[in-house]
């Protein structure tokens, strides 16, 4: 998920010879930026986390975790570039453990790469490897732009060139973008190419920095930042924007580069989350464990369809924001032939071109539903997306039909957004009455005593429409009782929804009976 730009990968533990294994975390991050007159790079950051490693005695008698990685970048089928990395942790005494970080640079072209990850735990006999693949997009950096922002723990001026070093400061990288409630400060370092180009008459211009809401994209306003610059080749911008006052949710740190007129001439965004919780241990946190946990679920949805239909499911309990993001986000879904040529063995740029972007459309969705359950359910987003999945596979036997899945019928909506109704009247053979069935609800969100009524349509595809309700929002009719007696849908629509049951002209007792059933729920 390298759309949240910094996600905690776990390799669950599992049982070999009949002993329990150790289990790695490791934050992986990757950024991109440019050396001017050499050309664009990419560098890579490995954040062990101390303790979850299998830890042996080294030569000196102390306790030390041994770990392999291969990082490897591939164009086509060909292998580009790669690295294979011999790591070690601190030493210690006793169960003391601390995190240790890897960065690695790697000079790249400009354009579309597969970066495979591998990582062995050296010290356990028969250890899995841990896989990781993602695309990584590399720009030309040859126009006013911003590098990839890194989010880091400290900084300082640059005394002796090392790994950390850039464009004269020692940077030390955060890999992740978690952030817990007693997390106070966000610090972050980026780099701004070609301002001397695009401001060749040398005057000074003006970085922006801020931080919105990212699902209502608000800003907010004690955020924001403005900095006069003067032109140059590389600007490097490191700066730290107070989140204490942040609720939990999804937000975006926004870096925006204005000439004179305030007008916005290059952008570049980070995702970030703040959750409630405390973070006792910066390592292992209990909230930020929930929340690496479902990232590792996520990051396991490989198949598009399964996906599309995921986000699809969340429609009944998502808002008009939410709403929008997800019809956004699947209505750029690859089309068959794409699917059809992804799936040949052919090496063309062409194939490769589709596979990039039928990935960035799976990271696309991933980063939704992920984005989508933490903000909704931060203490515990894979749980109450698995509960509420199951309520999604319920409906669906329930209600779903050979056209359409559960969730898109409306009692699968109904049921999905408001729960199951504290009692339902099914009517299937009322003598001069079509199917229907009354819901009644004793509370409905902060509602009380809320009914709804269903009527099945055309008798063949189990599909009963939404016809009445009293509930804010839904569907009001005024000839609902008319519908089901005659089986047509009039849509006369008003805001009363009354007019049904103050009719005293009947043909037989079925409207007695209809109106008993909708007044009287049992």
């Amino acid at each position: 998920m390298k759309k949240l730009n910094a996600i905690l990968i776990i390799v669950l533990s599992s049982i070999f010879s009949g002993s329990l294994l150790a289990s790695i975390q490791v934050n992986f991050d990757y950024k991109t930026f440019l050396i001017p007159n050499e050309g664009p790079y990419v560098e890579t950051h490995l954040n062990f986390i101390g303790g979850t490693m299998k830890y042996a005695r080294n030569t000196n008698g102390l306790l030390q975790a041994n770990i392999e990685a291969l990082i490897i970048f591939r164009n086509l089928e060909r292998i580009v570039a790669y690295e294979k990395i011999n790591l070690t942790s601190p030493e210690t005494m006793d169960s003391l453990f601390v995190d240790f970080l890897d960065i690695r640079r790697f000079t790249l072209a400009s354009g579309s790469y597969f970066l495979e990850l591998s990582i062995t735990d050296l010290n356990l006999e028969n250890s899995t490897p841990l896989m990781y693949e993602e695309i990584v997009e590399i720009p030309a950096y040859n126009l006013l732009t911003i590098s990839d922002i890194i989010l880091i723990s400290g900084w300082g001026p640059t005394e002796e060139s090392n790994d950390l070093s850039r464009s004269g400061y020692d940077v030390l990288p955060r890999v992740s973008s978690v952030y817990s409630g007693d997390d106070n400060q966000l610090a972050f370092y980026t780099e701004a190419y070609h301002t001397d180009k695009f401001f060749s008459d040398g005057k000074e211009f003006i970085i922006s920095t801020s931080i919105e809401n990212a699902y209502f994209t608000k800003v907010i306003e004690e955020s924001v930042n403005y900095k006069k610059f003067s032109p140059n080749s590389v600007i490097p911008l490191i700066q730290t924007k107070r989140i204490n006052e942040l609720q939990e949710g999804v937000y975006n740190l926004t870096i925006e580069i204005r000439d004179r007129e305030n007008v916005v001439q290059s952008s570049k965004t980070l995702e970030f989350i703040k959750t409630s919780g405390n973070n006792t241990n910066s390592s292992t946190g209990e909230n930020k464990e929930v929340l690496d946990e479902f990232s590792v679920y996520v990051d396991q949805l490989k198949d598009e369809d399964q996906l599309y239909a995921h986000l699809l499911s969340l429609e009944p309990i998502a808002d008009v924001y939410d709403l929008r993001t997800i019809r956004s986000t699947i209505s750029n879904d690859r089309s068959d032939d794409d699917l059809e040529v992804i799936k040949t063995e052919k090496t063309s740029n062409e194939n490769i071109q589709l596979q990039i972007e039928s990935n960035a459309k799976l990271k696309n969705m991933q980063n939704f539903l992920y984005k989508f359950w933490v903000e909704k359910s931060p203490e515990g987003p894979l749980q109450s997306w698995l509960e509420y999945l199951s309520r999604v596979e319920a409906v669906d036997a329930e209600f779903g039909n050979r056209l359409k899945k559960g969730f898109e019928t409306d009692r699968g909506r109904i049921y999905l957004e408001y729960g199951s109704p504290n009692t339902r009247v099914i009517r299937k053979h009322d003598t001069g009455a079509n199917p229907y069935e009354i819901w009644h609800f004793y509370q409905a969100k902060e509602f009380a005593n809320k009914r709804f009524v269903f009527m099945d349509t055309d008798q063949v595809l189990n599909d009963y429409r939404l016809i009445q309700s009293d509930m804010i929002g839904e569907v009001r009719n005024d000839n609902w009782i008319d519908m089901i007696l005659s089986g047509v849908q009039t849509n006369r629509v008003n805001n009363q929804g009354q007019g049904a049951l103050d009719k005293t002209t009947f043909s037989d007792g079925a409207r007695n009976i209809i109106k008993d059933l909708y007044l009287n729920p049992r």
